[in-house]
């Protein structure tokens, strides 16, 4: 069996593991009740209540339909550059917006893996090729985990992957808007810029 093949293989085996990691443990969704916390606080209190720790408890025991002096509240501590996306998904109950949540992930992640991947065939890879080694990435353990626990690690990578789109297409302005979504990540996004404040400032 060629090495394509067996990578193939593997990724296939690995896609059944991640598959049953993201149905069967509803427990470890805890990243999504932090947002899906906020996105209801935004709703329902203004955005200008995002970091109201109280606000938070109260919206969030609201979603886990717990008693209102149980105090468990997991924090949202993030850029509030998700909110636009979380205050439809807080209006839904929370299995479902889990679910729509994670299909829109795995939709960038795919479009990420893609875009990235497609260098590659500039250097002579064949078809069966890119499969293998898209479905590796896809398939790969920490982004199961990212699914698993509702994460927003796919917005921090399609932004990375448009701005390096962008920038080598020389759409300075463009690639530095969406290298703003990585902002979700503040040290990923700062570690990009960073060096264009010497080069191409348009992007900075």
């Amino acid at each position: 069996m060629s090495r394509t093949w067996l990578l193939l293989v593997l990724a296939i085996l690995q896609l059944g593991i991640d598959i049953v990691l993201v149905a069967g443990f509803p427990s470890a969704r805890r990243d999504f009740l932090i947002q899906m916390t906020a996105g209801r606080v935004a709703d329902l209190d203004g955005p200008e209540n995002l970091y109201d720790r109280e606000l938070q408890l109260e919206r969030q025991l609201e979603i886990r339909h717990q008693a209102q002096g149980e105090d468990v509240l997991l924090p949202f501590n993030h850029p509030p550059l998700l909110v636009p996306f979380l205050r439809p998904l807080s209006r839904l109950q929370f299995d479902r917006a889990y679910w729509i949540w994670t299909a829109f992930s795995a939709l960038l992640l795919t479009i990420s893996v893609i875009v990235m991947t497609s260098a590659f065939s500039d250097r002579g890879a064949s078809s069966l090729q890119l499969t293998a080694v898209r479905m590796a990435a896809l398939t790969f353990f920490p982004i199961a985990v990212v699914l698993a626990q509702g994460q927003d690690t796919s917005l921090l990578l399609i932004g990375v992957t448009a701005w390096m789109v962008l920038f080598r297409c020389r759409r300075d302005f463009a690639a530095g808007v969406l290298l703003s979504l990585a902002a979700i990540r503040p040290h990923v996004a700062i570690g990009l810029a960073l060096p264009f404040l010497f080069a191409r400032r348009r992007v900075f």
